[in-house]
């Protein structure tokens, strides 16, 4: 959820929560409704179509679990449920989105991602559970993944992480959700809250990173900082097929084995990183949509 000015915006009342004053529509996608408040001191989301209120509790739970480590998020004005929908109403955060359109951008992207997974480690995971990696990663996915050539491949491989130590997550690191203010960044959009090996936050940082470099025809060189992430070959290789599940009908299908196989190999962060570079650039020529 990114909460920048200057958004064209539609007049909007919904039925979820602070009903007393107009909000108006900044942001829609298949699976939220963002509105900003007339005066523009608060942001409401509304959560769709999936786990509504799962990712509501996880919502609230990743910002209140994050300030106690000293990370500076929303504030939670608001919250609720109905048989509808979920909702939360949150302080808007002054400044702008991080950039990351420059080698120098990128450096700074990774200190950030970097010390924001250094916070969360800060927090108790104590009998959290992390259930094995191929089934916490790939069940959500499962109707889609399952029969293709490559998915008992990704398993395999995905188990093998397992044994690396687990820490609190924010769940969608990137650049857009990293707030620029006058002394630190402020961290937004905490609904993919969760507990894993820090590896899966890192492979969303470096997704976004990378695509966002590709479409916006930059030289691949810039992306080097991104091998200070902890960028793990079989993590990398569930993030495109996430992004692919969902994209066009038929996109997944450009996902082959040995593309699989190519980034679960990759033994450091700087072969995972080629082989991810290489193979997005693949499929974004290949006409995937962002």
């Amino acid at each position: 959820m990114t909460l920048t000015t200057g958004t064209r915006m539609r007049s909007a009342r919904g039925s979820a929560g602070s009903t007393d004053r107009p909000w108006h529509e900044v942001r829609r996608t298949d699976y939220s409704v963002v509105e900003r408040s007339a005066g523009g001191s608060e942001f409401r989301k509304t959560y769709l179509r999936v786990r509504t209120t799962a990712r509501l509790h996880a919502e609230r739970a990743g910002i209140t679990a994050a300030r106690r480590v000293g990370l500076e998020t929303p504030a939670i004005a608001q919250a609720g449920s109905s048989r509808t929908d979920s909702w939360i109403v949150l302080a808007a955060i002054p400044g702008e989105s991080l950039s990351a359109s420059s080698a120098e951008d990128l450096t700074e992207f990774v200190r950030v991602v970097r010390d924001v997974s250094l916070a969360l480690d800060r927090i108790p995971c104590a009998g959290a559970g992390w259930a094995p990696s191929s089934t916490r990663l790939l069940t959500p996915c499962a109707p889609s993944f399952q029969g293709r050539p490559w998915f008992p491949t990704l398993a395999e491989y995905l188990d093998k992480i397992d044994r690396l130590p687990v820490a609190a997550l924010h769940g969608d690191l990137k650049p857009e959700h990293l707030i620029v203010g006058p002394a630190r960044y402020a961290v937004i959009d905490w609904e993919g809250f969760d507990v894993g090996p820090v590896a899966v936050d890192h492979a969303h940082a470096a997704f976004h990173a990378v695509r966002d470099a590709l479409l916006s025809e930059l030289d691949p060189a810039v992306l080097a900082p991104l091998e200070d992430l902890n960028l793990v070959g079989p993590v990398l290789a569930w993030r495109l097929a996430l992004w692919l599940d969902r994209r066009r009908p038929g996109d997944l299908g450009l996902l082959d084995i040995t593309t699989v196989e190519c980034l679960c190999r990759a033994r450091t962060p700087t072969e995972s990183l080629d082989a991810f570079i290489d193979t997005l650039g693949t499929l974004l020529a290949a006409g995937v949509p962002r």
